[in-house]
C-alpha cells in the first residue's frame, strides 16, 4: 500500500493465509477492533530491530537501518509484513515510532531514564535468566499446578475453536467479524500478558513527567527490559529518548550499528552518559555469547563514513578520555569525571555530518581466563564426586574407582579446550571475513568516486 493515507478500506492480514479480511464497521466490532489493537503491539512496527536514523546535524530524520540480525524476536512480538500499516493505526493520529499504543497514553515526552546500572553483563545476566525462567516456564508451571489442570484446558479449548473454524472454512469469528489471528500471534496473546499489563496498566503508575519520580521510572524500565523481547524494548526505549532530543549520532559496535539520540548541550558527563547507556544497551542485546566471551572497550575512535552508506572510511582520530587500567576509556567508564567540562562533548557535537563513531574492543582477559578455568574446576569436581559415591558400595576396587573417575575427567577438559579452541578461531575467521568485506566495500565505494571524478574533469575540458 504505498502512499496510502485515506481510510476508506480496512484491511488486516490473516495469521495463516494470504488473504485480505476486511474489518466489520458495527459498533461492537469497532469496539472489538480497539481493543485488541489496545492490547496487542502496534503492527505498522514491522521488524522493531530496524531502528530509525536521528538527524544527525542536518540529516534529515526518517531513514531506516538494520542495527540488529534477529528478526526472530520481531515475529515473537507480534510484527507484520511490512505491507504499510492498517488503517485502524492511522486514524486521525500520526505515525507512532512507538510498537505499543500504550506509550501514546503517557505524558510527552515519555520519562526515560538510564537503566543499566553501570554494569551491562549483570543487567544481560539478570536477563538471560529471567525472560525463559520467570516467564515462559515459571509462570505456566504454576498455573497448571495450582489451578489443577485448568489454564491448560483452556488453550487447549481455545486452539481447538480455531481449528474448528479454519477447517469449516471461515475467515472471522462469528459475532465478532475480527480475522481469526494466528498460530504464534495467539500464542503471545496468550502468555504475554504480564508485559501488556506493564504496559497499559502500571506504566500509568509509575511513569511520572515529575522528575522526583525518576525511581519509580527507574523501576518501570527496568523491569520492561527483563520481560520485554530485546528488538520491541529497544524500539521503545529509543523513541522515549529521541522525544527529548533531535540530534543523534551513529555508533558502530563490532558488527552493529545504531543512529542514537544525544543532547544538544550539556558537559561531558551528560553526553558520556548518554552515550555509554545505548553502548550498554547494544551489549545487552548480544545475548548469551557476550556474556560467555565478553569484551572490553579499549578506546572510542571517531571514523569517517562512506556517503549514503553505513560503511566506514578512514579513521579521523581517537576521542581523548583519559587512561582507565591501560585503556583510553576513563572519562566513558566514570562519567562524573566530566562534570565540570565540555571538551569531549564538543568534539562529539563537532564532527562532520557523515562521521560515526567506533568503539574499539578486545576480549577481556581475566573474564576469559575465568572460563577457561571452568573445564579443568568441573573435570576434577566430578573425579571427586564420583570416588566419593562409589568408594562407599561393596566389593568396590578404589583404584579402579579413581582410574575411572579421572579418565572421564580427561575427556571433560578435552572437550572444553576443543570448544573454547574452535570458538575462538571461527571469531578469529569472523574477523578476517569482516575486513575483508570491509575492503572490497571501500574499494568500490573509491572506484566509483574516482571515476565519477575522471568523467568530471574529462567533461570540463573545453
Amino acid at each position: 500500500m504505498p502512499g496510502q493515507n485515506s481510510l476508506n478500506t480496512e484491511i488486516v492480514l490473516s495469521g495463516d493465509g494470504n488473504n485480505e479480511t476486511p474489518i466489520a464497521t458495527g459498533p461492537f466490532k469497532k469496539a472489538w477492533n480497539r481493543m485488541s489493537s489496545a492490547l496487542g503491539p502496534r503492527q505498522h512496527d514491522a521488524g522493531e530491530d530496524q531502528i530509525e536514523r536521528g538527524e544527525h546535524k542536518n540529516q534529515a530524520v526518517g531513514t531506516l537501518h538494520v542495527g540488529e540480525g534477529s528478526h526472530e524476536e520481531d515475529a515473537e512480538a507480534g510484527a507484520t509484513p511490512p505491507d504499510g500499516p492498517p488503517a485502524e493505526a492511522t486514524k486521525g493520529q500520526q505515525h507512532s515510532s512507538f510498537s505499543s499504543s500504550a506509550f501514546d497514553t503517557l505524558p510527552h515526552p515519555v520519562p526515560v531514564i538510564d537503566v543499566f546500572f553501570g554494569s551491562w553483563w549483570l543487567v544481560s545476566a539478570l536477563r538471560t535468566a529471567t525472560r525463559p525462567v520467570m516467564i515462559y516456564f515459571s509462570v505456566f508451571w504454576l498455573w497448571t499446578t495450582f489451578l489443577y489442570g485448568l489454564v491448560s484446558l483452556i488453550v487447549v479449548a481455545i486452539y481447538l475453536c480455531r481449528w474448528i473454524l479454519l477447517f469449516a472454512g471461515r475467515d472471522t469469528i462469528p459475532l465478532i467479524g475480527a480475522p481469526i489471528p494466528g498460530k504464534r500471534q495467539l500464542f503471545w496473546a496468550l502468555f504475554r500478558w504480564i508485559q501488556k499489563i506493564w504496559e497499559h496498566v502500571i506504566a500509568r503508575v509509575l511513569l511520572k513527567s515529575g522528575g522526583r519520580y525518576t525511581g519509580l521510572c527507574k523501576i518501570w524500565w527496568f523491569i520492561y527490559l527483563l520481560i520485554t523481547p530485546m528488538a520491541e524494548f529497544r524500539q521503545n526505549y529509543m523513541a522515549a529518548w529521541r522525544q527529548r532530543d533531535e540530534l543523534s549520532i551513529y555508533i558502530f559496535v563490532d558488527d552493529e550499528n545504531m543512529s542514537v539520540p544525544i543532547p544538544a548541550d550539556g558537559t561531558d558527563e551528560a553526553m558520556l552518559a548518554r552515550i555509554r547507556s545505548f553502548y550498554q544497551m547494544m551489549l545487552v542485546g548480544q545475548g548469551f555469547p557476550a556474556l560467555v566471551f565478553p569484551k572490553q572497550l579499549q578506546r572510542i575512535d571517531f571514523v569517517e563514513m562512506i556517503k549514503d552508506s553505513l560503511v566506514l572510511g578512514s579513521r579521523l582520530g581517537t576521542l581523548q578520555l583519559g587512561r582507565y587500567k591501560g585503556r583510553l576509556v576513563n572519562i566513558f567508564e566514570n562519567p562524573e569525571f566530566g562534570a565540570h567540562t565540555v571538551a569531549v562533548a564538543e568534539t562529539i557535537k563537532n564532527l562532520p555530518n557523515n562521521a560515526a563513531l567506533e568503539f574499539q574492543r578486545t576480549y577481556n582477559v581475566g573474564a576469559i581466563s575465568a572460563v577457561v578455568a571452568v573445564p579443568p574446576l568441573a573435570s576434577l569436581i566430578f573425579g571427586i564426586v564420583w570416588v566419593r559415591i562409589y568408594a562407599h558400595k561393596n566389593n568396590a576396587d578404589l583404584q579402579v574407582i579413581v582410574a575411572t573417575a579421572f579418565t572421564v575427567s580427561s575427556y571433560i577438559v578435552t572437550a572444553g579446550a576443543l570448544t573454547l579452541a574452535l570458538i575462538a578461531f571461527l571469531d578469529q575467521k569472523r574477523t578476517q571475513n569482516d575486513e575483508m568485506i570491509e575492503k572490497i566495500a571501500r574499494r568500490s565505494v573509491e572506484t566509483k568516486a574516482l571515476a565519477i571524478s575522471k568523467l568530471d574533469r574529462r567533461n570540463s575540458i573545453p
